[in-house]
């Protein structure tokens, strides 16, 4: 499986909304009940796209989008002026082939290069063995407080991705 990693451009929002559904509606059903991965990733819409068009527009968090052949397997971005590793979605069909790690490496790439030397994240239960693996260190379990009211269990995680 020939994997590419490109920059993220608006155009590619329908498809990462859709990566980001399936991916929570599978890896993480298995971490949280249906109603919590429903407001973590509600059914894909214009409103959602739009807001991810934003995202990708407005500089302040860089993704990029790793594809297989002419397929988009899966996203990753980071949030440099927060230190924050903001996500790293990938779609199902492609799990387990190394595209989530590739992605991952690319954004800390991108932090460095922009003189970060460290990232952090609010990791779902469902990613936490990914990111240990990596070489994210775990800070404190927390939960998010979701619009409803419910609570998410996740876990708050670093890395020094630079030597200082």
């Amino acid at each position: 499986m020939e994997i590419s990693i490109k920059p993220a451009r608006v155009e590619d929002a329908p498809e990462l909304v859709r990566v980001h559904f399936n991916s929570v509606h599978s890896t993480g059903a298995q971490f949280y009940s249906k109603e919590i991965c429903q407001e973590w990733s509600p059914v894909p819409s214009q409103q959602r796209t739009k807001a991810l068009i934003q995202a990708i527009s407005s500089g302040k968090e860089i993704m990029f989008v790793a594809w297989v052949n002419s397929e988009v397997a899966g996203f990753a971005s980071i949030v440099p002026a927060e230190f924050e590793l903001r996500a790293v979605y990938v779609d199902p069909k492609f799990g387990r082939h190394g595209v989530g790690r590739m992605l991952l490496h690319r954004v800390e790439i991108e932090a460095r290069n922009r003189g970060l030397a460290k990232l952090q994240m609010h990791a779902s239960l469902s990613a936490e063995g990914f990111y240990k693996t990596q070489g994210y260190k775990e800070i404190a379990r927390i939960s998010h407080t979701l619009v409803s009211g419910k609570k998410m269990p996740a876990i708050k995680m670093e890395k020094t991705i630079r030597g200082g």
